[in-house]
């Protein structure tokens, strides 16, 4: 399906995260500087979106309720690949908010 399709337009629209803002969980957005498949202002601009639109999720106090990771030197697959050093900090960052939720 691409958005040229007939009814594709529609289908990415449902698909992209901006349509379901705002989410009631924690949320961990991660960019690279170097990403060219989805640019780091991309990830900034739902970023934003997503702080105006989260007024409260109704999350445990200390839990994080909108966290923005950007990495230096990632791109678009380093973030998602375990071993990477990119990968190391997502990770950290993922713990950092499950060790929230379960205080």
């Amino acid at each position: 399906c691409t958005p040229d399709d007939p009814g594709g337009a529609d289908k990415y629209r449902t698909a992209s995260p901006a349509a379901h803002v705002p989410l009631p969980v924690p949320l961990l957005l991660v960019t690279g500087d170097k990403d060219e498949d989805v640019p780091p202002d991309m990830v900034r601009a739902y970023h934003a979106s997503c702080a105006a639109a989260r007024k409260t999720t109704g999350l445990p106090d200390g839990v994080p309720e909108l966290t923005l990771l950007e990495i230096s030197g990632a791109d678009h697959y380093s973030v998602l690949t375990a071993g990477d050093p990119a990968w190391t900090d997502v990770l950290q960052a993922m713990l950092d908010v499950r060790g929230a939720l379960a205080r």
